[in-house]
């Protein structure tokens, strides 16, 4: 009878239910999935650290590019051309007739589309391609070893605060009557905070700056120190300096050249 209960105890266990091995995979439960889109904006250290080994772009890319898409087609569709070519056109005093013609050919809803639609793809690719190729010499100025496969999901998961920006372009679009040109779109932006008129020399530059900068920075400073263990101070000046140099080259231009 001893021998018969010490065999039972030596047997093995049980396979595990079907739903708890499920739960184990970690092909399943390592994915990112749309939760780590809000996560990411109040627990990114903890995303961060997932992502390190469960790196993935398509997710916050693909929500950036159709739902940028998908506000870009609104302004198209109910924009009034004939405002938006006098908006063109009170910028460039003496304009030629010819000009004026070439306006009206390209200030025109299906030209607009098209242009709107590759430019917003390719360049956020490309966009996203060049703070990759950034990332990764940073990275190994940090002894870090990621890749550049890896750097593009991690310019692509800091850049998610942007899509807080979509629901504000989509209210002035549905509130301007169609009178409303694309750099004023973004009512976060500090050339709108500001009330700059587009006439105004440091208008580009502070239409290019929101809220989402900073935030998209932090995200950055703390995603490098995850990523790569460097300290605070140097994940801090890795993520500003690309935006110190850009911006701080623009307003040098402006302040010598306007």
């Amino acid at each position: 009878m001893a021998a018969r209960v010490r065999r039972y105890n030596d047997a093995p266990a049980w396979p595990a239910p079907m739903s708890t091995r499920r739960s184990m995979s970690p092909s399943r439960s390592m994915n990112p999935g749309v939760a780590d889109l809000g996560r990411i904006l109040y627990e990114p250290g903890a995303v961060f650290a997932g992502l390190k080994t469960r790196h993935s772009a398509w997710l916050p890319l693909l929500a950036f590019l159709v739902l940028q898409s998908a506000v870009a087609y609104w302004w198209v569709a109910t924009a009034d051309f004939a405002w938006q070519r006098q908006q063109m056109t009170a910028g460039v005093p003496g304009l030629a007739p010819q000009g004026q013609a070439a306006l009206e050919t390209t200030i025109a809803p299906t030209p607009m589309m098209i242009t709107l639609q590759l430019g917003l793809v390719f360049g956020t690719l490309a966009a996203y391609a060049v703070q990759a190729c950034y990332f990764l010499v940073a990275g190994k100025a940090l002894d870090a070893d990621v890749r550049l496969r890896q750097w593009f999901a991690f310019v692509s998961w800091v850049n998610v605060p942007k899509l807080l920006l979509l629901p504000l372009m989509a209210l002035q679009i549905a509130v301007s009557d169609g009178r409303v040109t694309l750099e004023d779109l973004n009512l976060a932006s500090l050339a709108s905070l500001l009330r700059m008129d587009e006439a105004n020399p440091w208008h580009g530059l502070a239409a290019g700056l929101d809220f989402t900068t900073v935030w998209s920075i932090v995200l950055a400073t703390i995603g490098l120190r995850v990523w790569t263990g460097c300290g605070a101070r140097a994940a801090a000046v890795t993520a500003v300096l690309p935006y110190a140099v850009i911006y701080g080259v623009w307003a040098a231009w402006i302040v010598l050249f306007s």
